[in-house]
């Protein structure tokens, strides 16, 4: 059942995150629950075994809050956000994410730029590195944007949904990641993700991922922050 914004009790408000993947000190920032319409139809996952929708439905809550973050809209979301990052101290957090479900808006207006940015330039002072991953090339062109333009040291990583798009990616030095799914098994996607990436420059294959299949020393996400280096490509094993 689809909620309205009287179904949110009045002494609601959206938290800061934390996701089990991540190193301790890391915070994450949900706008919607995953797979609404936050998240672009173009995303190859969005109807087809998305991690994230699996996870929700094992977990409702989780998509109980992306909803009402999505209902009560990004201006009050941000502002919420704004609130508990504000009291913080530069650099107090290890790592930020946005999305580790959901995704932020395909677009939005004058006012939502503007809250959204006073959210990036705080996000930035309070974190030590941030990963903020999008699903389109014109949603990282607006985000990123809204980073370049107000001296923002955050990177907008485009998810790339295709081969192709990726290798486009690389060639055109813009920031991007890529679900490698060519194999049976988990250990065979990640030995052809390793093979795949050895013959390019600056891409690596996500180490969190590759220590969660081949199970070796634990690495968390933020142990690892090469997705928020411009510089730097990055391939995930479907897991």
């Amino acid at each position: 059942m689809t909620i309205k914004k009287s179904d949110i009790p009045t002494t609601w408000r959206a938290n800061l995150g934390t996701f089990s993947k991540a190193v301790s000190n890391s915070i994450s920032l949900n706008f919607s629950e995953s797979g609404s319409v936050n998240c672009h139809n173009s995303c190859k996952m969005k109807h087809n075994g998305c991690y994230a929708v699996h996870t929700e439905k094992m977990k409702p809550s989780i998509a109980i809050s992306g909803e009402r973050k999505r209902v009560q809209g990004v201006i009050q979301t941000c502002l919420d956000y704004l609130n508990q990052l504000e009291r913080m101290r530069d650099n107090a957090i290890q790592w930020a994410r946005f999305s580790t479900f959901g995704s932020v808006p395909n677009s939005l207006t004058a006012t939502q730029k503007a809250v959204f940015t006073r959210l990036l330039a705080e996000v930035a002072r309070t974190a030590q590195a941030v990963h903020f991953p999008v699903e389109t090339e014109n949603k990282r062109s607006l985000y990123q944007a809204l980073c370049d333009d107000n001296n923002i040291n955050i990177t907008v990583r485009l998810s790339a949904q295709t081969l192709p798009a990726f290798k486009r990616a690389l060639a055109s030095n813009t920031a991007a990641s890529f679900v490698f799914c060519d194999g049976e098994s988990k250990k065979q996607r990640l030995y052809n993700a390793e093979i795949f990436v050895s013959a390019l420059d600056n891409v690596i294959v996500c180490p969190a991922i590759r220590s969660t299949i081949s199970k070796t020393d634990k690495v968390k996400c933020g142990n690892c922050t090469a997705c928020s280096n411009p510089q730097t490509q990055v391939v995930y094993p479907k897991h």
